[in-house]
């Protein structure tokens, strides 16, 4: 037989959770702010506040004043400028090969060029010559950081014709 909780007992835990509420100082920029301190997710033990540490805020101002501070260029441009062959006048092997050339290309740039699904060796070149040499990004010859490019970002459709064989 089920037991029914008695309305004492329940107000009891309305004013419980209503308290709580009332202690949680909760913000966009900081959900777990409790009484004081940061919280993860509800736990007791207390998180990292990147606002504490100098060398943190450091690190991100510098790369804030780089970002200000970058030029842009275009991909064709950040690679070389490497002699583009035209595919009308190629074979199967030479489109492979020059793809082979230019991924080494703008992989030691640290540009990378995704494909999530299967595509013809000619639907690739094109993409990449007409399209992505093309692009202009920030110059990030001085960085770590990596330019990624997916096919399918720029032709949504070619997803979901792939989805339909």
């Amino acid at each position: 037989m089920k037991q029914h909780k008695s309305s004492n007992s329940r107000s009891k835990n309305n004013k419980e959770k209503n308290s709580r509420k009332n202690n949680r100082k909760e913000t966009e920029e900081n959900p777990y702010y409790l009484d004081g301190e940061i919280y993860n997710a509800g736990m007791d033990e207390e998180i990292f506040n990147p606002e504490d540490d100098p060398d943190f805020i450091n690190q991100i101002e510098q790369f804030e004043k780089k970002h200000r501070n970058s030029k842009l260029i275009k991909i064709y441009d950040l690679i070389g400028k490497p002699g583009i062959k035209k595919p009308d006048n190629l074979s199967n092997e030479d489109i492979k090969n020059e793809l082979v050339k230019l991924f080494g290309l703008l992989d030691s740039r640290k540009v990378l060029v995704h494909f999530k699904n299967e595509y013809s060796l000619i639907k690739k070149y094109n993409f990449i010559i007409n399209e992505i040499l093309n692009q202009v990004v920030e110059d990030i010859s001085d960085t770590q950081l990596h330019i990624n490019f997916i096919y399918e970002d720029f032709h949504p459709d070619a997803d979901l014709d792939e989805g339909e064989d």
